[in-house]
């Protein structure tokens, strides 16, 4: 009996250890700028964004752009481990269509209501499926809405590793892009 015991225990170990669950250590925090020389995906560090959503960076698609301090474009990261797209950034000016229809939204003034919505002394937003508690397991997507100077940044990640904290990680990676492109802190005089 004892030997079916220590057979059950050993086997149960060995499939926690060889799990297929993405993630790293919880314990990496997302800088909020990209560390000198990183190698940088959509203007983030790709450690970043493997960091937060548990998968290696294979494929990046797209480009961002800044003309007289407002960012505009599309930037896309793909993984060979899941469908789909993993990562995206949208930079739109604050009179775009798309920005002036999402401020209503970060405002809770129509769809769905934010399911975290940033203090406005941190950052004038909101997010969608996440917040600010470390999650077991994040299921669909997470967006968040930020609008930073002149311009307004959406992060969208498909998959977000056990253990992380959203709102924290998504305000750190808009202001990875924000630093890479030059964005125009919010309340800055231009």
């Amino acid at each position: 009996m004892r030997g079916v015991v220590v057979g059950v225990v050993v086997c149960g170990l060995l499939a926690g250890c060889t799990s297929k669950e993405p993630g790293p250590e919880p314990s990496v925090v997302v800088p909020t700028s990209p560390s000198a020389g990183a190698d940088l995906a959509c203007g983030v560090d790709r450690a970043s964004i493997e960091a937060v959503s548990g998968y290696p960076v294979d494929r990046v698609t797209g480009e961002l752009s800044v003309q007289e301090g407002v960012g505009s474009g599309r930037c896309e990261v793909w993984t060979t481990e899941q469908d789909g797209v993993l990562f995206v950034v949208e930079l739109w000016p604050l009179s775009a269509e798309e920005a002036l229809r999402d401020r209503d939204l970060v405002d809770g003034k129509v769809g769905n209501p934010a399911t975290y919505t940033y203090d406005p002394s941190v950052a004038d937003g909101a997010m969608w499926s996440g917040n600010d508690e470390p999650v077991d397991r994040v299921r669909g997507s997470v967006f968040s809405y930020i609008f930073w100077g002149e311009t307004f940044v959406v992060v969208y990640f498909s998959a977000v590793a056990p253990l992380r904290t959203p709102s924290q990680d998504f305000l750190a990676i808009t202001e990875q892009v924000a630093t890479t492109y030059g964005l125009q802190r919010p309340g800055a005089a231009g």
